[in-house]
C-alpha cells in the first residue's frame, strides 16, 4: 500500500503537504488546507476524485 500513496500539493507553490491520498478510489471535496511552506502559507480547497488531487 505504501507505493500507492500520493501527497497533496499546494496549487500555488507546489509544496508537497504532509497529507496523503492512500486509496485509488478515494473521493472528497471541500477539505480546507493551509500550505505548510513558510513562504506561501495560503489556504486552498482540496478535491480528490479517483485517488487523484483535482486542481481548480
Amino acid at each position: 500500500m505504501a507505493e500507492n500513496r500520493k501527497a497533496v500539493e499546494c496549487p500555488y507553490c507546489g509544496y508537497r503537504m504532509p497529507l496523503r491520498i492512500v486509496d485509488r478510489k478515494a473521493a472528497c471535496s471541500g477539505i480546507q488546507a493551509k500550505c505548510k511552506n513558510k513562504k506561501c502559507s495560503r489556504e486552498f480547497l482540496v478535491t480528490v476524485r479517483e485517488g487523484r488531487q483535482i486542481d481548480r
